[in-house]
């Protein structure tokens, strides 16, 4: 077995910094300063650069007039992008699934209905275990595909939808209780092997978002 290569400084600091722009612990518009990251991680500014470099290439980062760096606010039509995407590729990949779900596949499936059963979307902390357990969910349902490709793209998209979902959490009393429940009802259809069923309510599931930045 090939050993696991060990990150190096950038990726350390560049996975920190876009989880925590993902999760709003970074909000959209607030000052990133080089020396503090670097200050903060005890390292060079050049690891810190880098990450800089790549999460400006993502548009997560925003380098301003004077090389002042913030947060990249979300436009919408970035949203609008991120939804349409999800609305093609999600349904499609459960519709594809032509036999029932392996045991190991039925497992995490049914831990993750268990969490979203138990949490109770009470404030902050208890929102971004949500949204954790939301991303974990999709993306299984991303690697149902089995395309190394689409799974990677896919990682940036939903990371992408994490966000918006956040930021838009004081408009959406209400949704994310319904989200638990269409949540669980794909999961009893995935397990099910009524894959066609599932597709129709996660396209339902991700459109309810869509209607969300459209009409709230």
């Amino acid at each position: 077995m090939a050993e696991k290569r060990k990150e190096s400084l950038k990726e350390i600091i560049y996975k920190d910094l876009k989880r925590k722009i993902v999760f709003c612990e970074l909000l959209p518009g607030m000052p990133i300063q080089e020396d503090e990251i670097a200050k903060e991680y005890n390292v060079s500014r050049t690891p810190v650069r880098e990450a800089l470099l790549q999460l400006n290439r993502e548009n997560y980062i925003t380098v301003e007039a004077r090389k002042s760096t913030k947060v990249s606010k979300i436009s919408f039509r970035e949203m609008n992008e991120v939804i349409e995407t999800r609305l093609v590729i999600e349904p499609y990949i459960v519709k594809s699934q032509s036999k029932m779900l392996d045991a190991d596949t039925v497992r995490k499936l049914e831990e993750i209905k268990k969490s979203f059963r138990e949490i109770s979307l009470s404030d902050v902390t208890s929102l971004r275990h949500f949204l954790n357990i939301d991303y974990e969910f999709h993306y299984l349902l991303v690697c149902l595909s089995e395309n190394r490709l689409l799974i990677e793209f896919c990682q940036d998209i939903l990371q992408r939808s994490v966000r918006q979902w956040y930021l838009m959490c004081v408009s959406m009393e209400g949704r994310l209780s319904k989200a638990k429940d269409e949540h669980e009802k794909i999961i009893n259809l995935l397990i099910k092997g009524d894959f066609a069923s599932a597709s129709k309510n996660l396209e339902q599931h991700i459109r309810a978002f869509y209607d969300l930045v459209y009409f709230s």
